[in-house]
């Protein structure tokens, strides 16, 4: 019995609808937390204003890189463990 394309098109809408909500809450998560990063390393480290372009893109890149694994991490295991409800 084979299905026909758009049967397996609506069968594959909520798997889409749900990987783009997921996608859409790790953006927001990863700007937020990048916004917020940025203002505690300014509180501690105000001197950072004097960082060549060099410095500013090695912090950036440091920030991003930790953020992103956070990120997956945290949407993995939210989505990886059966929810209450």
């Amino acid at each position: 019995m084979s299905n026909s394309l758009e049967d397996m098109l609506d069968e594959l809408d909520p798997l889409y609808e749900a990987a783009m909500d997921s996608q859409n809450r790790m953006n927001a998560m990863e700007k937020e937390a990048t916004e917020f990063i940025n203002a505690l390393v300014l509180k501690y480290y105000p001197e950072i204003h004097n960082l060549e372009k060099e410095g500013f893109d090695k912090l950036r890149d440091t920030i991003w890189r930790m953020l992103y694994n956070f990120v997956i991490d945290v949407d993995n295991i939210v989505n990886g463990m059966q929810i209450k409800k």
